[in-house]
């Protein structure tokens, strides 16, 4: 079956949820976790604490536990939509690794705090332009 072309009929075939940043997606891995289990949020209880967790530093302050740790590597597959086609500026307590699979190109704004720089990049189909198959963000 091709992937579909709608975002609509996209989410019951990956079985995406709403992300809380705006646009779906779905779980693919979790460090220690079976994917989706935990909904999106760190895994304390997974197999082996000590090799799949890390601690993220600033990340206590966004939870009621206080507890900075994370799961060592998680990745999903998000997709914007119509209705939320863009994600809320933040601060990223661990790196994130977006990939373009496909659609239209994605606009990210990102800062350096350490320099005060603001910088551009897409990510998107059309290399001969500067977009970017991958974009990392700290």
């Amino acid at each position: 079956m091709p992937i579909p072309k709608k975002i609509k009929d996209l989410i019951p075939s990956l079985n995406l949820i709403p992300h809380p940043e705006g646009g779906f997606f779905v779980e693919t891995w979790r460090s220690g976790s079976a994917p989706m289990t935990t909904m999106g949020q760190t895994g304390l209880s997974c197999e082996d604490p000590d090799k799949n967790l890390v601690v993220a530093q600033g990340r206590a302050q966004n939870r009621a536990d206080k507890d900075e740790r994370r799961n060592a590597l998680t990745s999903i597959f998000w997709v914007p939509a119509v209705h939320s086609p863009r994600l809320h500026l933040t601060r990223n307590c661990s790196d994130h690794v977006h990939y373009y699979q496909g659609g239209i190109p994605f606009r990210y704004y990102l800062y350096d705090p350490s320099t005060g720089d603001i910088f551009e990049e897409i990510l998107g189909p059309e290399l001969h332009k500067g977009h970017k198959l991958q974009v990392c963000v700290k």
